[in-house]
């Protein structure tokens, strides 16, 4: 590209990692390849430190500057601007709010120029950046990329018109949409987990010894207690930081009662194959209730007596740091659903029964909090029935309260019909800044493998939107957990799950993963190339007339056609699920089942999930093999075996029949 007087580059950047050197850019002129660079500068040494250089290739460095390391390390975006200014001799660099002026003879008014990002020529090192919002700019021209695409090598201007290209490219939109898993662990210790936003890490309380590690920078710390605290054998421990303090209240429950309920320990996960849970008769007596120092790694027990009676699950513990006070609602115990609110003071060890006016909150566990401010508390969906006691069956909750601490009163938002599929959700809800949504982390409880979802919920309406990918979930242990927080200096979304990997609920494999904030929907991921969807709204008036004619004939086409198409299905057919496209066979499909803005194709050994809904994906099937039993089930007829009044089974599988889908099942089976 020609440039004339003077050339300026503006962008954002983004660090994946410290670790890698090498030109962000470089400035080629064609006529006398003399090269300018941006270069990132890494020192390998025992303070390890980041710079970046402005340098005259191969000749001289020009300017350096050290990079604030929390730049780097939280990934956050750096506004950069660098203009040659070819008529007065200077190039001004402006990187992190700050400015700077180089005197420099370039020697032209004008010239050719490459502009190129990362590896070039015989440069092989690559710094791990990402850049977005990239212009070009002269006193007579103006290039800005949008850099919006999903695929392909080619980009384009804000114009559409080609303008370059990128080899292997990583397009930006994939942080969005895409979860990406950052590290996992398996632990042979039980461990309660606790995230600290002030520092980025996430703490792992096992018995003897304290794990810190700090998702920014990857780094885990094995730190011993001063003295290893003794704590009752439980199952769910949970774990509350205090920020002023910087200490971290732990409570436990007893397990004993669990263990002499075989049925309990059944339903939890904990008899496999005859296997039993063994309690240390010395740990019966042992603590429950703990605070650890986090200046010093010291315990400090505070009782002995636990604050539920009997293990709660998945209950909601609120730390109110104005108070010292833990807020517990709800939870599952010994196949009752709870919706009491206790409250409890470390301080002087006093648990008290609260009591509330206003509406009622129907028992239930799996709920999804936030605290709006000290005296407004959010408590979202669950999973329970009205009356608490599980055998008259569960129901899956999507409703919103509020409740206000201080007046102690509960007042119902809103309330909607859900499907199963995203009832459970992660105990933290995170806030946008306005406070008019919250984000939750949503999965399907009752099956064994499952999958995470991100929900961005309208804290007034209640209408929702499905965000982001999934990440794959076992719930085929009942303690097993997710919880979702937000790294506040990296602006992403982080998920945490840990899974139970024996009998004994001791090991455990932990995993993390993030994305950036606000993640995409689905239907803005797959526009795939975006400057093309754009490209034909901005071209449409050029192409009318050409258009209609190939309409016309295409429609008269179809029309002879369609008779013998509409039954010319494949064999086969591909979905995306999974992060990849994967062939299905017709003959092998079982059942289709929709869960909203998804469905779920099942077959004999496995299933798939797939983001279309159930209307769309009916249409890709054939009409003989398929029927409708119901507004969320389509059915494979050749795999039916039996009909049993309103259940349709399918071998040992079985799906309900909807009642305005009775005859038409009939007719279909030649049933009298």
């Amino acid at each position: 590209m020609v440039f004339e007087n003077s050339l300026e580059v503006s962008f954002q950047m983004s660090f994946y990692s410290s670790l890698y050197i090498g030109e962000i850019l470089t400035l080629i002129n064609k006529e006398n390849d003399q090269e300018y660079s941006l270069y990132y500068k890494y020192t390998y040494k025992q303070t390890n430190e980041s710079f970046i250089q402005i340098n005259r290739v191969g000749e001289e460095k020009l300017y350096e500057e050290k990079i604030p390391e929390d730049l780097v390390v939280n990934g956050s975006w750096i506004d950069v601007k660098i203009i040659f200014d070819f008529t007065h001799d200077k190039i001004n660099f402006y990187f992190n709010g700050k400015k700077i002026e180089i005197s420099e003879k370039f020697g032209l008014k004008k010239g050719s120029f490459d502009l190129v990002f990362g590896k070039h020529g015989i440069y092989v090192d690559v710094p791990s950046f990402k850049i977005r919002q990239l212009q070009i700019k002269s006193p007579k021209r103006k290039i800005h990329f949008p850099l919006n695409q999903r695929e392909g090598s080619s980009v384009y201007d804000k114009s559409l018109k080609y303008v370059g290209n990128v080899s292997n490219p990583y397009w930006l939109i994939g942080d969005y949409f895409y979860w990406k898993e950052i590290d996992k662990f398996k632990l042979s210790d039980a461990v309660d987990i606790v995230f600290n936003e002030k520092n980025s890490s996430f703490y792992f309380l096992a018995d003897t010894y304290l794990l810190k590690y700090n998702i920014l920078k990857k780094e885990l710390d094995s730190l011993p207690y001063d003295k290893p605290p003794k704590f009752v054998s439980s199952l769910t421990g949970k774990a509350i930081i205090d920020y002023e303090t910087n200490s971290i209240y732990v409570y436990k429950t007893s397990m004993k009662e669990v263990v002499k309920n075989s049925l309990l320990v059944e339903k939890l996960g904990l008899k496999i194959n005859s296997e039993e849970p063994k309690i240390s008769p010395k740990k019966n007596n042992y603590g429950t209730i703990a605070i650890l120092n986090l200046n010093n790694l010291q315990w400090k027990e505070v009782s002995k007596k636990s604050i539920f009676d009997e293990m709660r699950f998945h209950n909601n513990s609120i730390f109110q740091n104005d108070t010292k006070k833990l807020l517990l609602f709800g939870g599952y115990s010994n196949f009752t659903y709870h919706n009491d609110f206790k409250e409890y003071d470390f301080e002087s060890n006093v648990k008290t029964e609260l009591q509330f006016s206003g509406d009622t909150i129907s028992p239930r566990f799996f709920s999804g909090h936030t605290l709006i401010n000290s005296n407004k508390l959010l408590i979202y969906g669950g999973v329970g029935n009205l009356s608490g006691e599980e055998h008259i069956g569960k129901k899956y909750f999507d409703d919103l309260y509020e409740i206000n601490l201080e007046k102690k009163v509960i007042k119902k938002k809103w309330s909607k019909k859900t499907m199963s599929y995203d009832s459970a959700s992660s105990e933290n809800m995170v806030m946008s800044l306005d406070n008019n949504y919250f984000y939750n982390a949503s999965f399907a409880e009752n099956l064994l493998n499952t999958n995470i979802q991100l929900k961005k919920v309208d804290v007034n309406t209640g209408s929702s939107t499905i965000i982001g990918d999934s990440i794959s979930f076992r719930t085929n242990k009942f303690p097993n957990e997710i919880d979702l927080y937000q790294l506040k200096e990296s602006n992403r979304l982080v998920i945490y799950k840990k899974e139970f990997l024996d009998n004994m609920m001791q090991s455990s494999e932990v995993s993390f993963y993030s994305i950036e904030f606000e993640p995409v929907t689905y239907e803005r991921f797959d526009q795939g190339q975006a400057v093309f969807i754009n490209y034909w709204a901005y071209r449409y008036l050029i192409f009318i007339p050409l258009s209609l004619l190939f309409i016309l004939s295409l429609v008269f086409i179809i029309k002879r056609k369609h008779k013998k198409k509409k039954d010319d299905f494949s064999e086969y057919l591909f979905v995306r699920s999974n992060r990849q496209n994967i062939k299905i066979f017709i003959k092998d499909i079982w059942v289709v089942e929709a869960l909203k803005d998804y469905i779920k194709i099942v077959c004999k050994d496995k299933n798939y999930v797939v983001h279309t809904n159930l209307s769309k994906f009916i249409e890709k099937l054939p009409k003989d093999n398929f029927i409708q039993i119901h507004r969320s089930f389509v059915v494979n007829i050749h795999k039916i075996s039996s009909i049993d009044g309103d259940l349709v089974y399918l071998d040992k599988k079985y799906y309900k029949l909807g009642g305005k889908y009775v005859e038409q099942l009939k007719v279909r089976l030649n049933l009298k």
